[in-house]
């Protein structure tokens, strides 16, 4: 590779002085130099890995320009790969004749004697496309390794499946219910099951999707899992769908939560994928167009100084999509104590306050408005599940010191605001 003898010196001084020690039995054994290799975790060890991977690679190119190692010609654009490498893990492809398992295997021990690094055969496989079992095992004895068969597993990706079958998504659907049912024990509220569903859940399929279209059959059954436990916090437990699932995919502007409904990249008319594209998936195309004045207000809530859980308990309650008596009812769920301790028209003190003082003391005003309805909710709830006893003062006093404690934390400063005397003037009504 043309390397100069100077850097050589330095890459074999690197090799020859890294030490190390070994607990035994919870003693160290004393540093000893390593006879090969660097430390765990060493920077230098991954450039030091792509130097000699590239040598495989050089061996491959000049067994191809010899006429030693046959390739194949792909389809539309005929790319000719000898071999694919990611890491440890290599992948030769070529047509099935002797003359080219021999040209591997001779690349395979010359790449032994040149890096020092030995081939694990027993691990190794050979598989045929359009070769039958018999040859494939023939070709198979000169490697010493197994034989293969389709469809083979590289890189997590099912080479020689039909995309186009269900079945053959099997694996990744049960990868999501699995994920989902590691969460069911975890106590998460809606916003923590909203978050782990955006950055994780949604991330889960993309790999497999830039080689695959994923069929609707398939892509319906992970919607339905995703649903399932952000409403119900699992796939088996029994809750109510509050909101239709295309109208959480609406942008956060347009008062949905933003969840990407799919993974469908759409092509041009040229049949690429282009910035355009790109920009139409992430714009989230198909939210509803609205008036200015609720296109403010759902703005507003999301850049509210509270903290996520919170934001998203009124987004319900803006949507007036919350378990109050008159819901329930109207879903004919049988209550046996109805009692209401929200209204319906607490979702429209929110306008009395968009338009209100300058823009810092605006954000302060709907963080207490926010901060009350979320605290009455709470407290609500604890004294219906957990047999708590209701408490005007005690909830007046949690109010207080949470909206002090969100507008310190987000940084809310007020001009005209003396938040002592604010806290001393505001007592419960009748």
């Amino acid at each position: 590779m043309n390397f100069s003898v100077r850097w050589r010196k330095w890459i074999v001084g690197c090799l020859s002085s890294a030490t190390t020690n070994v607990l035994v039995n919870g003693s160290s054994s004393g540093e000893f130099i390593l006879e090969r290799e660097l430390r765990q975790g060493d920077h230098l060890s991954p450039f030091l890995f792509l130097i000699v991977a590239e040598g495989l690679n050089i061996l491959a190119e000049r067994a191809v320009g010899k006429g030693f190692l046959e390739l194949i010609n792909f389809w539309r654009e005929w790319i000719e790969i000898p071999h694919l490498q990611y890491a440890d893990d290599t992948m030769f492809v070529a047509p099935g004749k002797m003359e080219n398992v021999w040209a591997i295997k001779c690349i395979l021990k010359l790449f032994e004697l040149l890096s020092g690094s030995k081939v694990n055969f027993d691990k190794s496989c050979i598989s045929g496309v359009g070769v039958e079992a018999s040859k494939c095992e023939e070709l198979a004895a000169i490697l010493r390794c197994k034989v293969g068969e389709l469809p083979i597993n590289y890189l997590g990706i099912k080479i020689g499946a039909s995309f186009s079958r269900s079945r053959d998504w099997k694996q990744l659907g049960e990868k999501i219910k699995k994920r989902i049912s590691g969460w069911n024990n975890r106590k998460l509220s809606f916003a923590g099951r909203l978050t782990l569903l955006r950055s994780v859940l949604f991330s889960l399929p993309i790999y497999q999707l830039s080689f695959a279209n994923i069929p609707k059959g398939v892509m319906s059954v992970i919607l339905s899992y995703s649903c399932k436990f952000l409403w119900r916090g699992g796939v088996k437990a029994r809750k109510i769908h509050w909101i239709k699932w295309e109208e959480l995919c609406f942008d956060t502007s347009s008062g949905g939560l933003g969840i990407k409904d799919g993974w469908r990249w759409k092509t041009d008319a040229s049949w690429r994928f282009t910035v355009k594209s790109t920009y139409k998936v992430l714009s989230l195309e198909g939210s509803p167009a609205l008036t200015n004045k609720d296109a403010k207000k759902w703005k507003i809530i999301w850049k509210a100084p509270a903290p996520f859980k919170a934001i998203t308990t009124i987004w319900k309650v803006l949507k007036w999509r919350i378990a109050t008596c008159d819901n329930l009812l109207k879903r004919q769920v049988v209550i046996l104590n109805p009692e209401s301790v929200l209204h319906h028209k607490a979702k429209d003190h929110l306008l009395a306050f968009i338009n209100l003082g300058n823009k810092e003391d605006k954000r302060f005003l709907i963080g207490v408005w926010i901060c009350a309805i979320w605290c009455v909710w709470k407290e609500r709830n604890d004294c219906k599940f957990n047999q708590g006893k209701r408490c005007r003062e005690k909830l007046l006093s949690e109010i207080k010191t949470r909206i002090w404690s969100w507008s310190t934390a987000f940084n809310v400063s007020t001009s005209g605001t003396d938040f002592r005397r604010w806290f001393a003037a505001v007592k419960l009504g009748d």
